[in-house]
């Protein structure tokens, strides 16, 4: 289903899921989001290193040297 269709958004976004507004009135109708119970959804990971491993500096240093070399390099790569 494509995202921009309207079956999609009656799908992901049914009517009445988020607030509105009555143009006659300029009242506000408040959306069926306001009365979903309050979750935890979002799950709390503990911090990690972000730093690459030395096997992954190691590998990435040699492909560094190796598409510097002429049997790596890729014909366009020194015109950016």
């Amino acid at each position: 289903m494509n995202k921009n269709s309207s079956g999609s958004k009656n799908v992901y976004t049914p009517p009445g899921t988020f607030d509105s507004e009555d143009k006659d009135t300029g009242t506000i109708i408040e959306g069926s989001w306001r009365r979903e119970p309050a979750s935890n959804s979002l799950i709390s990971y503990r911090r990690v290193a972000r730093n690459a491993s030395r096997e992954a500096k190691e590998v990435r240093q040699e492909f560094t040297e190796f598409f510097a070399t002429p049997m790596g390099m890729v014909p366009w790569q020194n015109q950016y």
